[in-house]
């Protein structure tokens, strides 16, 4: 739905913005890509 949909998007990121702690849930709860990789980018991070 969000890739399709505008104000989806724009309601996600306000969202986002608004409550941090809630929209990394909601990124896990999409499978969000971009999320992954920012996940995976952290893990690489800490484990150095």
């Amino acid at each position: 739905m969000l890739q399709n949909s505008h104000w989806a998007k724009r309601h996600f990121v306000h969202t986002k913005r608004r409550w941090p702690k809630l929209g990394h849930y909601a990124d896990i709860g999409l499978r969000r890509a971009s999320a992954a990789r920012r996940r995976a980018r952290l893990k690489e991070e800490q484990s150095r």
